[in-house]
């Protein structure tokens, strides 16, 4: 008969420890995403941390390690991020964060709404638009007139639908 093991705290302290200077991250979308694309990827955006160390744990889901906690806060802050035309969603590390996918559902996205009329253009209205989905987090309404043209962008939080 195979028993467990009982590993006592300050056993796995130092594993806990190098986590929580990670984020984990998972690309939503039917591609496959290559390591080392989602490595270069996160060293050209994310400012090339120190030492970042990117760790595949299985189809779409990584781990990405820090030297510094403030190249963590950065990309994580700096979010959302798409990558390979599909969203990264982010989210710090926390003891048994990969086998809690669910977690993973629900990201952040920028959308813009264009061609609204001038009256419209107000962060209300943009809150209201934006009830259509599941959170709106930033209303930003650039300066109008030139090439920007009367519209706003919504960070919105979205569902997964894969």
């Amino acid at each position: 008969e195979r028993q467990g093991v009982w590993l006592e705290e300050e056993e796995f302290t130092k594993g806990v420890e190098e986590c929580s200077l990670s984020l984990m991250g998972k690309v939503w979308g039917e591609k496959k995403a290559n390591t080392n694309g989602v490595k270069s990827f996160a060293e050209n955006m994310w400012l090339h941390p120190k030492n970042l160390k990117v760790t595949e744990i299985q189809t779409n889901l990584f781990q990405f390690s820090f030297a510094q906690k403030s190249n963590l806060e950065r990309a994580l802050n700096w979010r959302p991020w798409i990558y390979d035309e599909q969203p990264l969603i982010l989210l710090k590390w926390k003891e048994g964060i990969e086998d809690d996918l669910e977690v993973f559902d629900k990201g952040r996205i920028w959308v813009q709404v264009w061609n609204l009329p001038l009256h419209w253009m107000t962060r209300e209205v943009g809150r209201k638009m934006g009830g259509i989905f599941s959170d709106v987090f930033e209303v930003i309404m650039p300066p109008g007139g030139g090439k920007e043209g009367k519209h706003m962008k919504l960070l919105a939080q979205i569902t997964s639908i894969i």
